[in-house]
């Protein structure tokens, strides 16, 4: 709303979020985080919160094992990010491999893990910020069904 956005937006986000989760995470949102890039709300939202964030990878077996997607990752968990999976088996792209998201059960599992925590803060009953982009389907080999939020 107009009121919200005149008061920052991000800002307020992070302020009111006890958790961002990001899931799906693909390798560009994990490469974005990684270097701090704040140009979209998920960005600056990152950068605005002192809240945990956990990270659920999501992408092609060879794109989470490049050197690169490893170097943000190790990035991410050196500033206390907490990385959940991701998980091996089929892909969106037809191959298999590790790469694929925790299935939406593990991760609820993990946020009731950080929620019951004796050295983590009583997160039960405190709102949680999930942050989901968009999702393409593939019809046939040239054409997808999208939407632009998860």
């Amino acid at each position: 709303d107009a009121a919200a956005e005149a008061a920052m937006g991000h800002i307020e986000l992070a302020r009111w979020a006890d958790v961002v989760l990001v899931a799906p995470a693909s390798a560009n949102t994990l490469a974005r985080l990684a270097h701090g890039l704040a140009d979209d709300l998920l960005g600056t939202l990152c950068l605005a919160s002192e809240r945990p964030l956990l990270l659920a990878p999501a992408m092609n077996r060879l794109m989470w094992a490049h050197p690169a997607t490893q170097a943000n990752m190790a990035l991410l968990q050196a500033r206390g990010a907490q990385i959940l999976g991701p998980d091996s088996g089929a892909q969106a792209c037809g191959e298999v491999g590790a790469g694929r998201m925790l299935e939406p059960d593990a991760i609820v599992a993990a946020l009731e893990e950080l929620a019951s925590a004796p050295a983590a803060p009583d997160l039960r009953g405190l709102r949680v910020l999930v942050s989901a982009g968009p999702t393409l389907e593939d019809l046939d080999p040239v054409r997808y069904l999208g939407n632009r939020s998860s």
